[in-house]
């Protein structure tokens, strides 16, 4: 049976660059690629996911709803030190896991508000 292809950690600094800068030239730039290799590595990103994550107009870049959600938990994982998995309180109730976690809010770059998360440690 074949594996479902995954996003690559290149596609999801891709996405976290472009959430925070709005603009694929300027997050091309940061990233040190192209403009066209940082817009394939996005497109790659949504066909593996099944979903559109960016919003693409001749002036505008916008995240769609599922494209924050996706950049929030990139984002997180970022943060997560050896040993910890931290997940969106949403996501963590969602999963209705029943076990002592750590409850924090953080800030995350690109991201408009706080956001209340779960840090889980390995035991």
């Amino acid at each position: 049976m074949e594996r479902p292809a995954l996003p690559t950690l290149r596609q999801l600094a891709y996405l976290v660059e472009l959430s925070a800068r709005l603009n694929f030239r300027v997050a091309a730039e940061a990233q040190f690629v192209t403009q066209s290799t940082l817009s394939a590595g996005m497109k790659e990103l949504e066909t593996v996911l099944g979903v559109q994550l960016v919003e693409r107009d001749n002036r505008n870049v916008r995240l769609t709803a599922i494209g924050e959600d996706v950049n929030v938990a990139a984002r997180l994982a970022s943060i997560a030190a050896a040993g910890e998995l931290v997940s969106s309180e949403a996501a963590f109730a969602a999963a209705g896991i029943d076990r002592p976690t750590e409850s924090r809010e953080v800030t995350l770059k690109g991201v408009s508000q706080p956001v209340r998360v779960r840090v889980m440690r390995a035991d």
